[in-house]
């Protein structure tokens, strides 16, 4: 484990799912603004507001379009964090904001830039047993996007086209 300075441990060095948190020369290479993988995605205009359930490629395909907006996203749960317990055992809550991970597809080969994280709001529980993986669901979620980057606000369970 790695330690802090009181000599307590913070980092396990393996994680329970078997990954470890690696060593790396803690030296961290700068990417210039454009230059990212995921700004080479097409960031494209809208002309109108799509008023029914889009694509979760729809929505990183238009990120910056969407900025600020809020819309029904329909995809594959591919991974849920809603049950995020805190990985240091010290109650810091020093651990990842619940999330739901959405994409078109399921497939293990489809690429990775194209996965929504949608954040769960402070204080909102969602049933865990309606968003595991594998399952396709509906959500209105408030976009924050841009060239560089996107994720998405959950705002509600979308059901036959009403806000909840």
């Amino acid at each position: 484990m790695a330690c802090g300075q009181d000599g307590t441990d913070i980092v396990p060095d393996t994680y329970p799912d078997g990954t470890s948190g690696g060593t790396g020369t803690g030296v961290i290479e700068p990417v210039m603004p454009g230059e990212s993988e995921f700004a080479k995605i097409p960031d494209l205009p809208i002309s109108t507001m799509p008023t029914d359930p889009v694509s979760v490629s729809y929505v990183i395909e238009h990120r910056s379009a969407l900025n600020g907006k809020t819309v029904q996203v329909t995809g594959v749960v591919v991974a849920n964090w809603l049950k995020q317990e805190d990985p240091t055992g010290l109650k810091m809550g020093m651990y990842m904001q619940p999330s739901i991970f959405l994409a078109d597809s399921a497939s293990t080969s489809r690429n990775p830039l194209y996965d929504l994280r949608v954040l769960v709001p402070e204080g909102m529980e969602l049933p865990e047993d309606q968003y595991m993986a594998g399952k396709t669901v509906t959500v209105w979620a408030t976009v924050q996007g841009y060239l560089e980057g996107i994720v998405a606000t959950y705002a509600a369970v979308a059901d036959d086209g009403v806000r909840q």
